[in-house]
């Protein structure tokens, strides 16, 4: 099941997931595929798949987000993203040339969501910085200045 991916909730007919590689009962682990979320003709959800949006959410109401459960999805072959890993159409599985290859678009994608967050941290910080070397705190000292902010403070507690 997944939660929360973009698009999916009312519009998506396709995905790009991961889900395990079973070959003649065994486990070649999680592999990317091409899945078939939504008949092409009448965009209700296949066999064994349920999925819809999310609902409102407190931010990015404008995107289409959705959840998605498969239940028992067999996934034909061609649909494997094979750059790295391959399956034959004798059922040969050849290995990745390292396990975790497959998991570079999702990290990048991590990355680039962590670099952008610093982004819009560093302008906000910077427009804070900058207002606040020139904006004028508090009151004049004086003898009125003192006695005007010593009631404010007297007031707050």
């Amino acid at each position: 099941m997944k939660w929360w991916p973009g698009g999916l909730g009312k519009t998506c007919t396709h995905c790009v997931l991961m889900a395990k590689l079973i070959i003649d009962g065994k486990n070649y682990g999680m592999h990317p595929f091409i899945v078939q979320i939504r008949s092409l003709e009448d965009h209700k959800p296949m066999p064994g798949v349920t999925l819809g949006d999310i609902g409102p959410k407190f931010a990015w109401n404008a995107i289409d987000n959705g959840f998605l459960k498969l239940d028992n999805v067999r996934i034909p072959r061609e649909n494997m993203l094979m750059r790295y890993a391959k399956v034959s159409p004798e059922g040969v599985y050849t290995k990745p040339p390292h396990a975790k290859i497959a998991y570079g678009t999702m990290i990048a994608v991590r990355a680039f969501l962590v670099r952008s967050a610093a982004f819009d941290l560093s302008k906000g910080v910077t427009i804070a910085v900058r207002y606040s070397c020139v904006r004028r705190q508090g009151y004049l000292m004086g003898t009125k200045g003192i006695t005007i902010l010593l009631t404010v403070l007297v007031m707050m507690y």
